[in-house]
């Protein structure tokens, strides 16, 4: 027979046997001879699918991520006599086997395949031949992707729009007070493995936190306990995870379940689990379960019993095992049992998913989503794992080289092989270029092997193989096989440049690429499922890949191995937003511990509404018969406000009205004491719980309340929210309600003449315990220049008339139009336009400037030159005509890093300032300009400069956001101080010299941010900023230090200076107690070319005495 008849295995071995003693003929003639007289054995050959090809397959139409892949089969040298002995046996990925006849199947198959790389072996084995090792069967490895115009399971969607779907908070404790009422820690029992995997390394980095978190009173929080089941050898250790946790005290049980063999025997060998499972079910005590029943769970009982909790890590192929651990431990009398599903799989659901369970934890919405539309009644809390987040660590982009890299497991879900043919692709077109590309894979897995053999056919220089020795000279694919987790972070930091992620399959997170991204590396992916909680496309801290395919990964490695400068960017994107910053979502190991602790404790804590929760924060630690006997204006003159606050709070669900809610939100704000101590209340702590329940109390007093209660209330609120910090837009709206108390554009009519300011103080009058009465006022806002109780003197200066003018003209060409309630208010007057409005505005500017002394300074009546042309302006005069309020922003509008924010400190510490450029993004400069451009809030007329304050219309989301980052950026300048004020001055006057005098804040620490283009400033080192090493005397009191300026002047008129010039986007940061005034300014005389300041100013203090002069002069 024709040797091509032969398979190699078999001509091999016929040779081999070819012992013929005294030859006298050719070797190869007796093996010729032999070979004609051997009866060939059967093989197979697999036609299709082709070697190293990649197939899309038929969907089946489950929605899956099932295909029908093609498989052509041939066969040779069957024998003549019939096949119907033989059989054809196959191994899918190095797993399972299956076994296809007698008789032999037909040529043409279609098998069912997942989404992935896949190797297929087959083999032809008689019917009575055992399996063998396959290593004479045939191969194939092959790709199977999606095809164009399939749709691939990828979040696209608000990720927070699932019913069932909830995601605990990760920022602070929401339950803090039920904590500190419960006289002992919330006990946590994890089970899980010992081995050092995914899902044990999140339990670990629990166990290293959540015990470590206490109460307001300095208690613990919680206890955890790790339980796990292994054979009887209960001094064993069972994997690298026992000793970790032992290290940090956490008890580690061991128990051992064993079914007797009597019941093995009733029940049925195969069958014993579900039985189990099923009897468990059906009971509602331990009682009701019999002897030799309770003794199996009893183990595990004994671990369990007195938990709070019980969560465990669910396995598809151990879901009858974990059904009889979630009975057993319900029949403990654990209230609450978590399910944490390991992975994402069809057709069944995780156990407890039928709603026996209290959740299903999981670390994706996408998860959640998952698992809910597939019937899961149980509901889903998102907690994404954690990295460890430390500093970020900048690393120069080198031009002249490029290393991708794959992490994970070498299995079929991972689609590595997309990996491997796109990077043959990207390095045959650098192989004859400059450019050094190479390749690495991080992990091991039943693939390995076609892995590696793939990349060597593809032309690749297979290095660190184990199947494949190195040889070629191809670009570099080294294979680094299975790293501890410790060391995975490392060698993606140290080893390469961009990180590829070629899964096309339901994904629950990936944590390789987060941090990957943390280390600041490109990430590279298709975007399927859980990824979308940090990367989407269009994203502009990552890649996502549109088309899941060979060729659109090709192409996007082929850019970012071009661009290196587009790659450094990607990877400096990355680094701050998973550490929640530039608008991403926080992904650290801190974050995430307090994600569980929020879940642990929503469990166990029952819900509270507004009164219980100020009774808790209230109460705390206060004696209940001294807070129920004694009149709170008692408590109050002996300083015991949590006291007062607590038996207010008791009052309050019986009497319950607007002015007994002020009085509850005055005592709790005046209990934390955060004015007197000048900080902002810490996270987790019962003072800034207290200003959070203040601010509720306000707000829910507002409904169906007077006007003057109801401008009380909304002032609290505001007030307490911003102190508060984290709810910035909430805020912002209370700010933007009190202004329109405050300030609402009046009726034209001529009544106006006779108009008098309301009284919106809202005193709360008290007993005070010894026949006197407190009186507590709901603000410590000033009114500005609104007098209440007395006819207006509607004042102003003509220079500030005309500014008014010029922004209406302003606005109105820019297209703004005045609200329907403004129309309707003006429209007795004949104005229905900000262009009328305008003119009316030029028109009393003129008639006042005929009879003032100075048009900047000398501030008159306009019932000096009374008309009824003026009414439009009386209704308008310091009203809110137009308010723009920028909302906060998703991403960060602070730009400070650490290396910024480090030479700020050092420049700060030695010469009591720093200059920082740049310091805010693109868009918090461009719509904070937009605000004070556009908003009606500049009514404190000053000389030729206008102010604008806080409580008057400018404290927008926005600001109110920055006013936070920079606490947060600026730790050791700004940190916790609480802001006291915020301002925004506005330089409208004809003389230079009109900016502001020397003076001296009453603050700590002042940021004062130039927000007016450079190219509206006619002269280099105009309208900058000079401050003076300098203090007042300690003798001159703080109204001298801000209206004396020829005393201030003359006292530092030898010290040391710093001239800061002005700069767009340019902050300087200085201790509020230096003198400074403002240098002359040269600005186009356009409206929208004003010189405009924003300063924030954090912390009061002893300003006299607190400045000490610095050991260095500028």
């Amino acid at each position: 027979k024709s040797p091509e008849s032969f398979a190699p295995a078999q001509k091999a071995a016929a040779v081999k046997r070819c012992i013929i003693p005294h030859m006298t003929m050719p070797k190869h003639f007796w093996a010729a001879l032999l070979l004609s007289s051997v009866r060939a054995r059967p093989y197979i050959k697999i036609a299709e699918p082709l070697e190293d090809a990649v197939v899309y397959g038929e969907d089946d139409g489950t929605g899956q991520n099932i295909r029908g892949v093609r498989l052509v089969l041939h066969y040779y040298d069957l024998p003549d006599d019939g096949y119907d002995r033989l059989r054809v046996v196959t191994r899918v990925d190095r797993g399972y086997t299956n076994t296809l006849g007698p008789p032999l199947p037909d040529s043409t198959l279609t098998l069912s395949s997942r989404l992935g790389t896949h190797f297929l072996e087959i083999v032809l084995r008689d019917r009575d031949e055992p399996d063998g090792d396959f290593g004479d069967a045939a191969t194939v490895t092959y790709d199977l992707v999606p095809a164009p115009g399939d749709a691939i399971l990828r979040e696209e969607g608000n990720i927070s729009e699932v019913d069932g779907v909830i995601r605990p908070r990760g920022d602070e404790l929401s339950h803090a007070a039920c904590l500190d009422r419960r006289e002992r820690p919330i006990r946590v029992v994890l089970a899980g493995q010992l081995q050092l995997g995914g899902q044990s390394m999140l339990a670990l980095e629990q166990a290293r936190r959540l015990p470590h978190i206490k109460t307001w009173s300095d208690k613990r929080a919680f206890s955890l306990d790790f339980a796990f089941a292994i054979p009887p050898q209960p001094n064993r250790t069972t994997g690298p995870l026992e000793p970790l946790l032992r290290a940090l005290d956490v008890p580690v049980h061991k128990f051992y379940t064993q079914i007797p063999g009597h019941l093995v025997r009733e029940w049925g060998r195969g069958n014993t689990t579900n039985r189990l499972s099923s009897i468990l079910a059906a009971a509602t005590s331990l009682d009701d379960l019999a002897e030799d029943v309770r003794g199996i769970i009893q183990p595990f009982v004994d671990v369990v019993q007195g938990a709070d909790i019980f969560s465990f890590t669910n396995h598809e192929n151990h879901r009858h095992d974990d059904r009889t651990m979630v009975e057993a431990a319900r029949l403990a009398g654990v209230p609450h049992i978590l399910c944490e599903p390991s992975n994402l799989w069809w057709g069944s659901l995780p156990t407890g998913a039928d709603g026996t369970a209290s959740a299903l934890v999981v670390p994706s919405h996408f998860a959640g989503r998952f698992w809910r539309e597939r019937g899961a009644l149980t509901q889903a809390a998102v907690v994404p794992p954690g990295f460890e987040a430390g500093p970020i660590l900048r690393q120069a982009t080198n031009s002249s080289r490029v290393r991708f890299g794959f992490v994970g497991r070498l299995a079929p879900q991972k689609s590595p092989g997309l990996f491997i043919r796109a990077a043959a692709a990207v390095g045959a077109a650098y192989r004859h270029t400059p450019l050094d590309v190479s390749f690495a894979v991080l992990g091991d897995g039943p693939l390995r092997e076609p892995l590696e053999r793939l990349a060597h056919r593809l032309g690749l220089r297979v290095t660190g193989g184990r199947y494949v020795g190195e040889r070629g000279n191809g670009m570099e694919m080294h294979f680094a096989g299975w790293l501890e987790p410790s060391d995975v972070r490392a060698a993606v930091r140290d080893s390469l440049d961009v990180v590829v992620h070629s899964n096309v399959l339901e994904e629950t997170f990936c944590m390789c690429n987060v941090e990957a991204m943390a280390e600041g590396k490109a990430v590279v992916t298709f975007g399927v499922g859980g990824v979308s909680e940090y990367l989407r496309r269009g994203d502009a801290h990552g890649i996502v890949v549109d088309k899941p395919s060979v060729a659109g990964l090709t192409e996007a490695l082929l850019r970012v191995a071009e661009d290196s400068e587009w790659r450094r960017r990607l990877g400096d994107e990355a680094a701050p937003r998973v550490r929640g910053l530039h608008g991403g979502q926080d992904l650290s190991f801190d974050r995430m511990a307090v994600q569980y602790a929020n879940l642990y404790s929503g469990l166990v804590c029952p819900a509270r509404d507004l009164n219980q929760r100020a009774q808790d924060v209230a109460c705390v630690g206060v004696d209940g018969e001294k807070a129920d006997d004694e009149n709170p204006g008692a408590l109050l003159r002996r300083d015991e406000y949590w006291a007062a606050a607590c038996g207010v709070a008791r009052l309050l669900p019986s009497n319950d009205n607007p002015q007994m809610r002020q009085l509850l939100s005055l005592l709790l704000g005046e209990a934390t004491r955060i004015d007197r101590e000048n900080v902002t209340p810490l996270l987790n702590t019962r003072e800034r719980e207290a200003l959070l329940v203040a601010a509720a109390v306000a707000e829910s007093g507002l409904p169906n309340t007077t006007l003057d209660r109801r401008g009380a209330l909304t002032a609290l609120a505001a007030q307490y929210l911003t102190k508060a910090q984290g709810a910035v837009d909430r805020a912002a709206t209370h700010w933007e309600s009190l202004f329109k108390l405050r300030r609402p554009v009046l009726n034209c009519t001529s009544a106006l003449w006779s108009y008098a300011v309301p009284d919106t103080a809202a005193l709360v009058f008290m007993e005070d315990g010894s026949g006197g009465v407190l009186q507590m006022g709901a603000t410590g806002l000033k009114l500005s220049n609104l007098i209440p109780d007395r006819p207006s003197d509607f004042e102003a200066t003509p220079g500030k008339l005309r500014h008014a003018a010029a922004q209406f003209a302003h606005l109105a060409s820019t297209g703004v139009e005045l609200a329907p309630s403004v129309v309707e208010a003006l429209a007795p007057c004949s104005v229905a336009n900000l262009d009328e409005l305008a003119a009316s505005y030029a028109d009393a500017a003129a008639r006042l400037s005929a009879i003032s002394q100075d048009d900047e300074t000398d501030a008159r009546s306009l019932r000096e030159v009374a008309s009824d042309a003026m009414l439009p302006v009386l209704a308008t005069l310091d009203r809110g005509v137009h308010l723009y309020m920028p909302r906060s922003m998703d991403s960060e509008a602070v730009l400070i890093d650490e290396e910024i924010a480090a030479k700020a400190t050092a420049d700060f510490e030695r010469i009591n300032l720093c200059v920082i450029d740049g310091a805010l993004s693109d868009h918090a400069l461009t719509h904070l300009r937009k605000q004070l451009v556009e908003s009606t809030v500049w009514y404190d007329a000053k000389r030729g400069h206008l102010g604008a304050y806080l409580e008057d219309g400018i404290a927008s989301g926005l600001l109110l956001q920055v006013v936070e980052e920079f606490g947060a950026k600026l730790p050791d300048i700004v940190g916790p101080k609480r802001l006291v004020q915020a301002w925004g001055y506005k330089y409208h006057g004809q003389e230079a010299d009109m900016g502001i005098r020397p003076h001296a804040d009453e603050g700590a620490v002042t940021v004062n941010c130039w927000l007016t283009p450079d190219r509206y400033n006619l002269r280099e080192g105009s309208g900058g900023l000079r401050i003076y090493n300098a203090s007042v005397p300690d003798t001159m009191p703080f109204l001298q230090a801000n209206r004396d300026f020829r005393a201030v002047r003359k006292h530092v008129e030898h010290a040391d200076r710093v001239d800061v010039d002005h700069r767009q986007n340019r902050c300087v940061v200085f201790r509020s107690a230096l003198v400074h005034e403002t240098l002359p300014f040269y600005f186009e005389r356009s409206y929208d070319a004003y010189r405009i300041n924003l300063s924030l100013m954090y912390g009061v203090s002893d300003w006299r005495s607190a400045y000490q002069s610095s050991p260095e002069s500028s």
